[in-house]
């Protein structure tokens, strides 16, 4: 809460004309525990100089193991984060959410983002853990209007 809280005061000092918007990473399993995240929510929309709108990046696991966005009660509570966020006049902008963005648009997102290759579709810390060793090249695959009409 201090960092949100931050946000939006040095926000406001550094560049006034600007939206500034607070990043909010969270595990999936957060999205699940609806109490704690009913408590979290509370607190964030009262807080007195809060930012134009948030970053929200759910967090799996393992970056290969993106079943864990696709499990109904993790899409559920990101949708329900969507919503109140956007109902109490917050822009949220998801990052990595992939196929999900039309879904959490629905909610009341205001935009999705997602990598280009398959494995900058997941948010993990993993990610900024040193290599253990050489890989392969990604594989290529997109996301497009057609694509989601068929």
């Amino acid at each position: 809460m201090n960092f949100v809280r931050a946000t939006g005061v040095q926000g406001r000092k550094i560049a006034p004309e600007k939206r500034i918007y607070a990043t909010l990473a969270v595990s999936g399993e957060a999205l699940i525990n609806t109490e704690e995240l009913l408590r979290f929510l509370n607190q964030l929309i009262v807080v007195e100089t809060p930012p134009d709108g948030f970053y929200v990046l759910v967090a799996s696991g393992i970056t290969e193991a993106r079943t864990e966005h696709f499990n109904a009660e993790v899409i559920a509570g990101w949708m329900f984060l969507n919503h109140m966020l956007s109902v109490k006049g917050f822009s949220v902008i998801n990052g990595f959410s992939d196929l999900l963005t039309p879904f959490l648009g629905a909610a009341g997102a205001e935009a999705g983002a997602t990598g280009w290759w398959s494995n900058l579709r997941t948010f993990s810390l993993e990610r900024f853990s040193p290599a253990t060793g050489g890989g392969r090249t990604p594989t290529e695959r997109y996301l497009s209007k057609l694509r989601l009409a068929q």
